[in-house]
């Protein structure tokens, strides 16, 4: 999993085409906690997606971007492409299978 707070880089991870789920969050945030360590074991469990964590305190120009209004929110592009996206918590068997759902 990496932090992301600048759009360049944002945007060469996802011009590779893979599949990618940002996660969008805040320290203040206890949901975001919470999520964060479930997304940690789904990131050492599921290959082929890259989970990239962005703090909307340090990256506000790509939360604007994205229009994220909620926390947390996780949007999954797939080809470069947003094709879905869930707000709040949510559990990993949730994740996992909405991660399965799109690879």
């Amino acid at each position: 999993m990496m932090e992301i707070s600048e759009t360049e880089e944002l945007m060469r991870i996802i011009s590779e085409g893979n599949l990618v789920l940002l996660d969008f969050w805040a320290p203040w945030c206890g949901p975001c906690r919470m999520l964060g360590s479930i997304l940690d074991e789904v990131d050492g469990e599921v290959s082929g997606i890259a989970i990239l964590k962005i703090n909307v305190d340090e990256a506000k120009e790509i939360a604007s971007e994205y229009g994220i209004q909620t926390l947390p929110t996780l949007i999954l592009i797939k080809n470069q492409q947003q094709v879905d996206m869930k707000t709040g918590f949510i559990s990993k068997s949730g994740i996992l299978q909405w991660i399965e759902k799109f690879k």
